[in-house]
């Protein structure tokens, strides 16, 4: 949503100011969370192996949380990058930025595992983070919710429970553009998991920042993924 994923590391510079302007009057705790796009999935598609490319990977990845830092500068917004890495031990340090009242910006990012190298997604890392009693998450997307079928054909889905959206996930192909850590299924089994805990979560057109706003007040926006129905 934030990079065009067919054309590699590219960001959508101009977005991305956007969204961080229109974080610049917050108030409260808020954590952000980015995929790898167009600079960590494309850079990922063509190593041979994480253990070759490790270095090749984070650097992709690094040039995107780049482009946030700047546009949060620019902004005003104080931002903490963390690396990803942190969150295989513990979720303090997001607790200590949040005490601080600064954002922790988390990212897609290649982590150690048991046999080498892996990805950690940022789907992954919105669950990780989600078991610090967050009441609601947002998936950023490029199309207003999930679809029955294609993105963009039909109407999405207003509302879906957990069991509604794991079967969704099964019948679904996935994400355009080069997607090394499962598109819009993952999206969906991760929204399952944490709707399960009792947070609200949103699956929504994040290319809109009107959107991106209405979420932060506490509208509804895209498919909403709930454990019972109002």
């Amino acid at each position: 949503m934030i990079t065009d994923k067919n054309r590699p590391m590219t960001a959508r510079e101009e977005l991305i100011r956007e969204l961080v302007e229109r974080l610049a009057g917050w108030e409260g705790r808020l954590i952000l969370v980015h995929g790898g796009g167009s600079f960590g999935h494309h850079a990922a598609s063509e190593v041979e192996s994480l253990e070759e490319g490790v270095t090749k990977v984070r650097w992709a990845m690094h040039e995107l949380v780049r482009v946030f830092e700047e546009a949060a500068v620019e902004a005003g917004v104080r931002v903490y990058p963390l690396p990803p890495a942190v969150l295989l031990h513990s979720l303090n340090v997001v607790i200590d930025v949040l005490e601080r009242d600064c954002i922790p910006l988390l990212y897609g990012d290649v982590v150690p595992a048991e046999d080498g190298f892996r990805i950690m997604s940022g789907d992954e890392i919105l669950e990780r983070v989600s078991t610090l009693r967050v009441e609601r998450v947002g998936f950023g997307m490029d199309v207003d919710g999930v679809y029955p079928e294609r993105p963009g054909v039909g109407e999405p889905f207003k509302e879906l429970t957990p069991e509604e959206a794991r079967e969704l996930a099964r019948e679904l192909d996935g994400a355009a553009g080069v997607d090394v850590t499962g598109g819009i299924s993952e999206k969906l089994l991760r929204a399952a998991r944490i709707a399960e805990r009792g947070a609200e979560v949103f699956l929504f057109d994040a290319s809109d920042p009107d959107n991106v706003e209405r979420f932060l007040r506490g509208k509804r926006v895209g498919t909403r993924v709930v454990r019972e129905r109002d």
